[in-house]
């Protein structure tokens, strides 16, 4: 349909200069039939060279945030607008309700607008951007009035944002990239390189420790036998890593400890020892973002007592009865739920344990609406999935898309109540 309005719009164009009956020998004369046909022959062979310094396609802005002033990367602001492209640039609290997408990562979106040309698309059809390390997920919307904008949302399977961390002088930073447009694959335009987030960056401690500095991003870049753990109580902090890295785990249990909203941890982990859990997110935390976690642990790997955050692509070995994700609300404070927890794309095996385990407990300490997408769990010595409550109740999870898969003993899901706990659905 699209091709047939361009070929359309020119056949009228044609035909309307030809009418004029003027003949000029300059290709490049708009009042020439040449200039006419060749920028025909341009367009339905999907050249994208410009036409007589006529650009045929979109022009592309240089790279900026989406939202004015959201330069550090760990800052969120509510998603109150039509789109994720016109909100308010609100911030928020970490007081807000509904799960994760109740905020945008506004740090993380960096924009590239497409725009101009002969044939100005108002479209997405077709269109898709890549950063030049390939690590961000681009987004393409279309914009009121026409043209288009390209906005990380995300970040690949597999990347890490640490290897976007350089050094210099002694101090890390975030390189400069570009990102490229392409549509039916073929490229479009390349922006200039460009600055990204303008976060401290520190070496995260080998000893571990307090790590309470926010707006701080603190990079595992050095190879060691025995890492040491650290608390993590201030917002917008987080751990980011350095791919090929070697680590193994000092005993510490837990591992990593999330206390604050806004914060964030990648990376790939092992030992030999029994840490559990791995992650821990207290029942303070809110807004936790961890994609690309890589883990061989012996015990939990997460254990959350937090609400509205984001686990994505989680790939784990776990061994010494542990879970894979424990959502538990016994010893939480009276009152205090877990809730609107978002886990997708979960691969796990090998589980000595039940590999995903909701289980409620204290007065009035609900687990509600967390939802469990796209996961594969093998080979768990106990249930894939066991539920049980209580004291408090649990509603609310959703369980789709999964495989649940060599279960050696009871069932691939098992619920248990206890009354006057119910489990809802």
């Amino acid at each position: 349909m699209r091709w047939l309005l361009r070929i359309t719009v020119i056949c009228v164009l044609v035909s309307t200069t030809r009418c004029k009956q003027i003949e000029l020998g300059n290709a490049c004369d708009s009042r020439s039939h040449a200039f006419f046909d060749a920028l025909l022959i341009k367009v339905v062979a999907n050249l994208r060279s410009p036409h007589c310094g006529i650009n045929v396609d979109l022009q592309l802005s240089p790279i900026k945030h989406l939202y004015e002033g959201r330069t550090q990367l760990l800052d969120y602001i509510k998603n109150d607008g039509i789109s994720a492209i016109n909100a308010s640039n609100t911030s928020c609290t970490g007081t807000e309700l509904g799960g994760y997408s109740a905020c945008l990562h506004a740090g993380l979106m960096l924009s590239v607008e497409g725009s101009g040309g002969i044939f100005n698309s108002n479209s997405c059809d077709g269109y898709f951007a890549e950063d030049n390390t390939g690590t961000l997920q681009f987004t393409c919307f279309e914009k009121t009035g026409g043209g288009l904008v390209f906005v990380a949302t995300s970040i690949k399977p597999g990347k890490y944002l640490g290897d976007l961390v350089v050094s210099e002088n002694g101090s890390y930073h975030f390189g400069p990239i570009s990102v490229s447009v392409f549509h039916t694959n073929q490229l479009v335009g390349k922006t200039q390189f460009a600055n990204t987030w303008t976060n401290q960056i520190l070496s995260y401690p080998l000893a571990g420790g307090t790590l309470n500095s926010p707006g701080t991003l603190y990079l595992l870049d050095q190879p060691t036998a025995s890492l040491g753990s650290a608390d993590v109580p201030s917002n917008r902090t987080g751990i980011v890593y350095k791919s090929n890295t070697s680590l193994s785990l000092a005993a510490t249990s837990p591992f990593f400890r999330f206390s604050g909203n806004f914060q964030y941890l990648e990376g790939e982990f092992g030992t030999l020892s029994s840490i559990n859990p791995l992650v821990s997110i207290t029942e303070t935390n809110r807004f936790m973002w961890s994609p690309n976690l890589v883990a061989t642990v012996g015990g939990a790997t997460f254990s959350v007592q937090g609400s509205q955050g984001l686990y994505q692509s989680i790939r784990v070995s776990t061994e010494n009865s542990g879970n894979v994700v424990s959502l538990s609300s016994a010893g939480m404070s009276v009152g205090n739920l877990i809730q609107n927890n978002t886990f997708s794309s979960i691969t796990a095996g090998d589980i000595d344990g039940a590999a995903i385990s909701l289980s409620s407990g204290g007065t009035n300490n609900h687990i509600w609406n967390n939802s469990f997408l796209d996961t594969v769990l093998y080979s768990s010595s106990d249930d894939g999935i066991a539920i049980s409550t209580a004291n408090s109740n649990i509603g609310g999870s959703v369980f789709k898309d999964m495989v649940v898969a060599n279960s050696s003993t009871n069932a691939t899901i098992s619920a248990f109540e206890t009354l006057p706990a119910k489990i809802q659905v």
